[in-house]
């Protein structure tokens, strides 16, 4: 008898419910291709052979056609020993706009900015190889490429969660660190109503 009362609840919750969360999708493939800006908030963490630690940041982008965003980054990122800062400009493709998650792959370059503590023997030898011992020069400024991939999720209103994994490349002439960041982003989205160019 209790597990018939039980059953009946269910069915009567998904016969009140249903209809309501039908009536209140949205057309996505209309909402993911609308134009417009964005500014995004980032928090997650960084890995490198030294361990993980805290990164954050920001991003501010355009929406420059249904597929595709142009994106200017910054991450603020750790390593033992190294504060780096990786500046960067690229593009996301996505490569599905048709649901409320919407997939892309990033490509990203530009300028990885570190600062080094000689002392800290935790310290990459990817920058301790470039000091001389005794010498003042305990800044770095390095090429920096960046690849990955991650998801747009439509929260509600002009507000979306982007949740990505990204492989950053520093190189200095034939050398290279290798750099893991990972987390999520907050972004507000300054698009015009759904479908609008």
């Amino acid at each position: 008898m209790k597990r018939l009362a039980n059953r009946s609840a269910l069915v009567a919750l998904l016969v009140c419910v249903l209809p309501s969360l039908v009536a209140a999708q949205q057309n996505y493939s209309q909402l993911n291709v609308s134009r417009g800006a964005e500014l995004s908030l980032f928090g997650g963490a960084s890995a490198a052979s030294g361990g993980a630690a805290p990164a954050f940041g920001w991003s501010a982008g355009w929406r420059a056609s249904a597929r595709v965003a142009l994106e200017g980054s910054g991450a603020w990122v750790e390593e033992p020993g190294v504060d780096g800062f990786a500046g960067m400009f690229g593009a996301r493709v996505y490569l599905n706009t048709t649901g409320r998650t919407s997939p892309f792959v990033t490509v990203e370059a530009g300028l990885f900015h570190a600062n080094v503590t000689p002392s800290d023997s935790r310290v990459p030898d990817f920058y301790l190889d470039r000091t001389l011992p005794g010498s003042p020069e305990k800044a770095f400024n390095d090429f920096v490429g960046a690849s990955g991939a991650g998801l747009d999720v439509h929260v509600g209103g002009r507000i979306w969660l982007r949740p990505d994994a990204r492989l950053l490349v520093v190189v200095d002439g034939w050398r290279a660190n290798v750099l893991m960041l990972a987390g999520v982003h907050l972004t507000y989205r300054f698009s015009g109503t759904p479908g609008s160019p």
